[in-house]
């Protein structure tokens, strides 16, 4: 598993109190499609902030792309959040995930001249399924 790019797996990611985070999965070339759960915490997280889609590729494969947007408090320091993919051709003590684990600046902090950030930042997670002949 690829994991986060630019980052090991169970990587930090560092983020100001209050940005804007885009986290994505992508998982590749799947039959059939797989579904993305995320995790916060090690808690299934569902909310309005995840848009996934998929799209066929020529060869009636499919990709699939979760995005979560959040916008992390100081209270998310040290969280972790997952990214799950389910497909028949995944066993089930061998999950397909990967994990960034959150460090929140705080705003509150002494700060000495001007402060600027990206008003985004995003992560991908890449997660290969591996497609047995039985999944087809």
């Amino acid at each position: 598993m690829n994991g986060v790019r630019g980052y090991s797996q169970h990587a930090k990611a560092e983020v100001r109190e209050g940005q804007d985070l885009l986290l994505t999965c992508i998982v590749p070339n799947a039959r059939p499609a797989a579904q993305i759960v995320w995790y916060r915490a090690n808690v299934e997280y569902k909310t309005d902030a995840i848009d996934t889609k998929t799209v066929e590729t020529d060869d009636r494969r499919y990709t699939v792309t979760s995005k979560l947007r959040l916008r992390p408090a100081v209270e998310d320091d040290y969280i972790d959040y997952t990214c799950h993919a389910r497909h028949q051709a995944i066993p089930e003590d061998r999950p397909m995930q990967a994990t960034v684990q959150l460090s929140v600046l705080s705003n509150r902090a002494a700060v000495h001249g001007p402060v600027t950030y990206q008003p985004f930042q995003a992560s991908a997670f890449v997660l290969p399924i591996p497609i047995s002949p039985q999944a087809n």
